[in-house]
């Protein structure tokens, strides 16, 4: 029984190594541990400086839901610094949608600072 839990986690870590690889080389979207919580950051958003980095940080509780005042999601900090994520935040946290959430941040990334 053993072998086969270490089998299953061997099976569940390669595919969750090959998502975060498709992330990061299709979508330019990475993950990563920061001091407050996880860091999401983005690249090929402004069409002018597709280099340029954009990140969120969302503080996320141990039930694996994102924390927000006791609620489920704290956006702790972006940047650049969007003028709101109150209700980004609040939207995350009725659908429990990290796809969605992750779209409209990059919407919103490219309404405030992009150009084009």
């Amino acid at each position: 029984v053993e072998a086969k839990s270490e089998e299953q986690d061997d099976k569940e870590s390669k595919e969750l190594s090959e998502g975060l690889l498709y992330y990061s080389q299709r979508l330019q979207l990475y993950f990563n541990r920061d001091e407050d919580g996880m860091r999401i950051s983005f690249r090929c958003i402004d069409s002018k400086h597709p280099k340029r980095r954009f990140y969120v940080v969302l503080k996320v509780n141990e039930s694996g839901r994102v924390v927000f005042m006791g609620v489920f999601t704290l956006v702790i900090r972006t940047k650049p610094e969007l003028s709101s994520t109150e209700s980004l935040a609040q939207s995350l946290n009725q659908s429990n949608d990290i796809n969605t959430f992750l779209r409209e941040i990059r919407k919103q990334f490219r309404k405030e600072f992009c150009d084009d």
